[in-house]
């Protein structure tokens, strides 16, 4: 066999060098622990392949799917390379930490990727090695898949079979040899995905069908009648349907595709969720925190002063600067980017308007009341579930989708919103039954403005000085008209 091609060397340095995220696979309970060995080698190209199994049909948990070699930890004490190293020794008979390797094939420990939380609710954290079959100071080497042959336990494994790893980062067959011009299909029938939304998150998902008449396949060897249900399900399969890929998955297919991704610096060629796994560690956390303390802050200033700057201001300037920033976003997508629906910020926002009694006249004031607080949840609902499946299905035009609903929003506030800041429900009724005004709308909205002193006076001393006010509102209503 050859040695690793300098592609391959440059991936396996990556993977060498790269540091997880931290991790909340350590708090969580023993039950819960589990992890799988993504195990690489070189083919005769030197090129990269990843180890893969058909789970026998005999086990309750994902029966006949393709998965990679692991399990549930044992203790707490156990790190995930040994967990994983313990259940690929359990599943497909590789030499387990300490045991010994026959020559020249030994195992090297790579990294560590982010957990994934299974349907199952284990949290399955990723640990990536690579098989070495190469002795560059010795010269010796082997065919990992011709003279490295697994032991498998039946029960658990049908069959182990292995996939071109930086494949998995493509949307058709990869060919790189004499063997692989020739697989069975169609070159686009090696990817199809779609997005699902499971546990509040929309996650893409992958269906990876790798060829299997270019390499070896094999089978676990036959103990009992019990053990043989998976591989006659199989055999029966290849022979009668003409199977001739394994549909690779799921959990499995996205670990794989994080592992490429880190290891080749690249990009797939389809949508795919941006963030490694299922396990940020405290990343949402923090971020959530600092979201949550600059929504508080900047609560602070509206409080403070919203009556003094005006309301209509404070709408004007808010819907001008979304609406930019909406027109931006799309903008830079729409050249560079290829937007994930799971972590997009929310730009698309629904608007409460705070105080909706003030916004209307007497007449219809309980059900404007009643139709602006039910429509704003409702509204809210609609886009959690709307938003995701845009991004998909429109990508970036979303953004601008949204912009347009900020340019209406700013036309809608010039010309409807009246300034209601420092005025009692009383005066924000005579607006709307203003005889020189607008029907139906009373006084123009562009007309009003904040009166701040009235809005002093009100902070100063109340309502008492009544007939003070009055001669204040009156006097600047008079110069708004004028």
């Amino acid at each position: 066999m050859a040695p690793l091609s300098p592609t391959s060397k440059q991936a396996i340095e990556r993977l060498r060098s790269y540091v997880p995220p931290p991790t909340n696979y350590d708090s969580v309970p023993l039950s819960r622990q589990a992890a799988v060995l993504l195990l690489l080698f070189a083919d005769r190209r030197g090129d990269l392949r990843v180890i893969l199994t058909i789970r026998s049909n005999t086990l309750k948990s994902y029966p006949g799917q393709a998965a990679l070699p692991g399990g549930k930890a044992d203790s707490l004490s156990e790190t995930p390379f040994e967990t994983a190293r313990r259940e690929a020794f359990e599943e497909i008979g590789l030499p387990n930490i300490d045991q010994k390797f026959p020559s020249p094939f030994w195992v090297e420990h790579l990294c560590e990727m982010p957990a994934n939380l299974a349907r199952t609710e284990l949290v399955v954290r990723p640990c990536v090695a690579l098989l070495h079959s190469y002795n560059e100071a010795t010269g010796e080497d082997a065919d990992p898949e011709e003279a490295f042959m697994p032991q498998l336990d039946a029960k658990e494994v049908a069959a182990v079979f292995s996939g071109p790893f930086h494949n998995f980062l493509m949307t058709r067959d990869e060919p790189r040899g004499e063997d692989d011009f020739n697989l069975p299909g169609d070159p686009s029938e090696w990817y199809a995905g779609t997005w699902t939304n499971w546990n509040t998150t929309w996650w893409r998902m992958h269906h990876f069908f790798v060829p299997i008449t270019n390499q070896r396949v094999t089978k676990s060897r036959r103990k009992s009648i019990d053990q043989d249900a998976a591989v006659e399900e199989l055999e029966k399969q290849e022979m009668s349907m003409g199977l001739n890929r394994y549909r690779v998955f799921g959990m499995t297919a996205r670990i794989v595709v994080d592992a490429a991704r880190v290891a080749y610096a690249e990009e797939p060629q389809f949508e795919h969720n941006s963030h490694f796994g299922t396990d940020r560690g405290d990343t949402l956390m923090v971020s959530s925190s600092i979201q949550y303390v600059i929504n508080v802050v900047m609560t602070i200033p509206a409080l403070l002063w919203v009556d003094r700057w005006g309301r209509r201001p404070t709408l004007l300037v808010g819907a001008f600067f979304m609406m930019l920033w909406l027109f931006i976003n799309a903008g830079l997508l729409a050249s560079y980017g290829h937007p994930a629906p799971e972590d997009r910020a929310v730009e698309a926002q629904s608007w409460l308007i705070s105080g909706p009694p003030k916004l209307f006249p007497l007449r219809v004031r309980g059900k404007a009341v009643a139709l602006a607080t039910s429509s704003n949840w409702a509204f809210n609902f609609a886009l959690g579930y709307f938003v995701p499946p845009a991004f998909v299905n429109i990508q970036w035009k979303t953004y601008i989708l949204f912009a347009v609903f900020c340019v209406a929003m700013f036309i809608h506030v010039y010309f409807m919103f009246p300034e209601t800041a420092g005025k009692t429900l009383e005066e924000v009724e005579s607006i709307f039954t203003d005889p020189n005004g607008i029907k139906y709308i009373g006084t123009p909205a562009w007309k009003t403005r904040v009166d701040f002193r009235r809005a002093a006076l009100l902070e100063q001393t109340g309502v008492k000085d009544e007939e003070k006010l009055a001669t204040n509102y009156q006097e600047d209503t008079k110069e708004a008209a004028a």
